[in-house]
């Protein structure tokens, strides 16, 4: 079986297509680390970041020929291509676990804001997932300082 996302599912005789099995992991995995920053007292924010594999953004040459260099076959862009509209065809169900999208932040920024073909923000991407980060955690009462990692 193919790798996805560098991580190995096993092989079995269900009918669930691979990304929706990586779906699964990946929102219960959410879950235990909600209920473990809960259970020890800690405040938790779950945010699903912009990808511009999946992104309306408007990339400039300089930026298209950084961020949108990788291959339509590489495994990182075919999971992108195929788990993000899941991510939000799900939206509700995520909003229900406590996960907010930020997917479409970068859709009407016509700035460069990817640093990478990967997955990484320059310095003005960052800043802004930054304050919607702080933003939202605003609005749900964050009163002490913030960590933000991704």
């Amino acid at each position: 079986m193919k790798s996805l996302f560098s991580l190995d599912l096993p092989q079995t005789e269900t009918q669930v297509q691979p990304i929706e099995r990586l779906y699964d992991l990946w929102l219960r995995s959410s879950q235990q680390m909600r209920l473990l920053s809960v259970g020890n007292m800690i405040k938790y924010v779950h945010v699903i970041q912009p990808n511009l594999y999946y992104s309306k953004h408007i990339f400039s040459e300089t930026e298209r020929a950084i961020a949108l260099s990788l291959p339509r076959e590489h495994d990182y862009r075919i999971g992108i291509e195929n788990g993000y509209p899941l991510l939000v065809a799900r939206r509700t169900e995520l909003g229900t676990q406590h996960i907010s999208s930020a997917i479409d932040l970068f859709d009407e920024i016509t700035e460069d804001v990817y640093g990478d073909n990967c997955c990484h923000l320059n310095a003005r991407g960052e800043t802004l997932f930054a304050q919607y980060v702080a933003e939202l955690a605003a609005k749900r009462g964050f009163q002490q300082q913030l960590t933000i990692v991704w």
